[in-house]
Parts: structure tokens; sequence; C-alpha cells
């Protein structure tokens, strides 16, 4: 499963190997000032994402990983049934969202929140 590491100045989005065959990326390191905020959204993968870019693969319902388009957003995706979805929302990057699924997208959501504040 994707693991989140969060600092003072980036979030590491660190995949699994899987996943980086999945996705063709590697892990993924984001500064605090790209971030304008995260949430956890279980509704946000009940809609199928749009378009799918090379490297993406998706079942609507079930997973998706890799970079997708949905109403003019790009979306870098890692997500599977069964897991709670976080969405980063970034500015100034090739990204307009990133949807990571985790074990506790709340928590991890309250936590890059209040990094965003300092």
């Amino acid at each position: 499963m994707t693991s989140l590491i969060i600092n003072e100045e980036a979030i590491t989005v660190s995949l699994t190997f899987i996943e980086k065959v999945l996705t063709y990326r590697k892990n993924i390191v984001i500064p605090l000032s790209q971030v304008r905020g995260a949430t956890e959204d279980p509704t946000f993968m009940n809609e199928s994402l749009i378009i799918r870019f090379s490297g993406a693969i998706g079942v609507p319902g079930l997973f998706s990983y890799g970079l997708f388009a949905k109403r003019g957003d790009r979306i870098f995706s890692i997500w599977r049934r069964g897991q709670n979805v976080l969405v980063l929302e970034l500015s100034d990057t090739k990204w307009t969202r990133i949807v990571i699924g985790t074990n506790d997208a709340k928590a991890l959501a309250s936590k890059i929140n209040s990094k965003l504040l300092l």
C-alpha cells in the first residue's frame, strides 16, 4: 500500500513496487508550498475517471492507477476498493489532484492540513 512521509517541507508519496510498475512512476515528492489542502473523500471514486493517459489502468469502483482526466482536472490516482480515499489538492504542478488509497485518510488529511497552517 502507498505510504506518505510528511515533514516540514514536503510530502513524499512512497509507492510499492507494483504501484511503480502500474503507474510508470517513481516515488513522488510534493513541496508543501504546492499543496492547497487535503481531504478524506469516500465518494470521490464513485464516478469513473474519464480519460486515461499512457500508463493508466482502472476499473470504475474497483481500482485506478495512473494519470487520468476528470472535468478538466489532471488526477494522479493510486487507489483500490476497500481503501479510504485521501485527496491532495495541488497548485502550480503538473497535476491538479493526487488521489491516494490509505487505511486512515481522515488522520492523514488532518496531519497534512496542520502542516499547511504553519
